[in-house]
């Protein structure tokens, strides 16, 4: 009988450890996707807000193709991949942030806590700077589209998008800063 409980107990705490390695394995796993998914998209994101406003809306403004409807579809081509973008960002952040050991909700003790603190607010600063950005690219497409045109609207619109898109390049320059002292 002391046999039998002997090896039924040798089982089990064999058994707890095969589950305590696997689950460590897991979440190692877990947190590299998701690292990889945030530095992915954050690639994505901020890559191709720098290339838009960096090389491809120079070009067009050289060319004299910055307001008419090219640029308009190349806007219409480009918010998908921001959308998913950024919500991909959004999503990979907050599990990085929940996994890690440094993470303790609102309290702002050390270095790391006050940097991701600043990351946070200037990537909800860049979301409010797109969702505005998005409302303009639709009056746009819409002032664009209608029979009379007026191309004093046109041309405030298109000079408000190119803002935002300014200010959040130099925005993502900061996070990129701020990232290098986390």
């Amino acid at each position: 009988m002391s046999i039998l409980l002997i090896y039924i107990f040798s089982n089990l705490i064999l058994k707890y450890y095969i589950c305590q390695i696997f689950f460590s394995y897991f979440m190692d796993y877990i947190v590299w996707a998701c690292k990889s998914m945030h530095l992915f998209s954050i690639i994505v994101l901020f890559g191709g807000i720098l290339f838009q406003s960096g090389i491809l809306y120079p070009v067009l403004k050289v060319e004299n193709l910055s307001e008419n409807n090219l640029s308009i579809h190349l806007e219409k081509r480009f918010l998908p991949f921001i959308w998913s973008s950024l919500w991909s960002v959004f999503l990979t952040g907050f599990i990085l942030k929940m996994l890690s050991s440094n993470f303790v909700w609102f309290e702002f003790k050390t270095n790391w806590q006050i940097l991701i603190l600043g990351k946070e607010i200037l990537f909800l600063v860049i979301t409010f700077y797109l969702i505005g950005y998005n409302r303009m690219y639709k009056l746009l497409e819409q002032e664009i589209n209608s029979e009379n045109k007026n191309q004093e609207a046109i041309s405030f619109l298109f000079s408000r998008m190119n803002l935002f898109r300014k200010i959040n390049v130099y925005l993502v320059i900061i996070i990129i800063l701020i990232s290098a002292g986390v």
